[in-house]
């Protein structure tokens, strides 16, 4: 009997992040056959309770990393945007060292004879030398270097121009859970109910704009609650890492501009390790204002009605992908005003509601994915 590719998988799994383990889960569904032995790193043990068996978890740690390095015969960097420079000046320093770790363990898996490939990657902004370098570095490691969209493609093809021929265009690694997340659309009747993924804008923004930037919106949403006493409001909390900087300040802080009246027809739905439950609470929303990108992607899959707020170029490549007309973005770049505000919630909350997404152009999640997995 044949012995099994032995694979190692790196993300930011296991990190109390939704977007991230759905598509880890979805990628180990995908990828667990009985010719692949799969391991996957992991910022906690939580994820063994997620992933399918047999996947082994692993934690992040130096020694671990280096034997299985030595073990796999594949060493795979799958999902997320990892290599970009898109933070306010002070976090970047620190991030940029990050990005020295992740070029320096793909360069050792290289050295080690491993087949190193990146799957599922967003790839920039990359503005900055600091940046570019590490980022440069890892990409001429990888055999093959998936991506989840043109931007992406291009901003490789800028920064190692040599890499074009082992370049595949495909979808975020979500879409593999593309049919669950339908199905779940249509089996959970919608309720009148609004959705709002919102972030710490101070990440992205100078203070000027980042501290006001949710106040139109707020104004929006405190009418739409008050002209509309049956309409309640899901604040959705994607990244709940304890004791770090997540989703539940900006929640909390939108939740006090609204008046005191609406309080008891808002709730928070919170990830915690339960990809389903969030997956629920999305379907049960009419319509979604999505600035976390998986909440967009999520939010479309499903079959609800998006608008999207373009705080990074990934959300925006996102909504190119899927043909979102520009009247349903928001720009991240400075505080939306009310009255654009208010025209979203209005098409977003619409009696007549759109059926099914289309789906997005270009080649299915699979097959690109299949591609970039083959051997050579």
């Amino acid at each position: 009997m044949p012995r099994k590719t032995r694979i190692a998988l790196l993300g930011y799994y296991g990190r109390y992040n939704f977007g991230d383990d759905l598509m880890i889960h979805a990628l180990c569904r995908k990828m667990a056959t009985e010719a692949r032995d799969i391991r996957v790193f992991s910022g906690a043990p939580y994820l063994a309770g997620i992933l399918p068996e047999p996947i082994s978890v692993l934690p992040r740690k130096p020694l671990t990393f280096l034997a299985t390095l030595l073990w796999c015969d594949e060493f795979v960097m799958a999902g997320g945007t990892i290599f970009h420079d898109s933070y306010q000046p002070d976090i970047r320093r620190g991030y940029i060292r990050h990005l020295w770790a992740y070029a320096f363990l793909l360069i050792l898996a290289r050295s080690l004879g491993k087949t190193v490939r990146l799957i599922g990657a967003g790839i920039g902004p990359l503005r900055t030398r600091g940046a570019r370098t590490p980022s440069r570095l890892a990409l001429r490691m990888a055999r093959r270097i998936h991506v989840r969209d043109r931007a992406s493609a291009a901003e490789v093809e800028a920064l190692v121009p040599e890499a074009a021929g082992k370049l595949v265009q495909g979808s975020d690694l979500a879409f593999l859970a593309a049919d669950g997340l339908a199905q779940a659309g249509r089996t959970t009747p919608a309720e009148n109910r609004l959705g709002l993924s919102l972030l710490d804008m101070g990440q992205f923004l100078e203070p000027e704009q980042a501290i006001p930037f949710w106040t139109g919106l707020a104004e929006a949403v405190s009418g739409a609650m008050q002209a509309d006493t049956s309409l309640h409001l899901t604040l959705f909390c994607y990244w709940t890492a304890p004791g770090r900087p997540n989703d539940f300040d900006p929640a909390q802080a939108f939740m006090a501009q609204l008046p005191e009246t609406c309080r008891d027809r808002i709730r928070l739905a919170a990830y915690d390790r339960d990809i389903d439950a969030i997956i629920r609470e999305t379907a049960l929303c009419r319509g979604l204002i999505a600035t976390r990108f998986h909440a967009a992607v999520i939010s479309w899959l499903v079959g609800r009605p998006t608008a999207v707020v373009c705080y990074n170029r990934k959300v925006a490549d996102f909504a190119e992908q899927v043909g979102l007309p520009g009247s349903w973005r928001l720009s991240g770049e400075h505080p939306p005003d009310a009255e654009t505000c208010r025209q979203i919630l209005t098409r977003l909350l619409a009696p007549a509601q759109p059926g099914s997404p289309p789906k997005p152009a270009g080649t299915p999640a699979d097959a690109t994915l299949d591609l970039a997995l083959e051997t050579g």
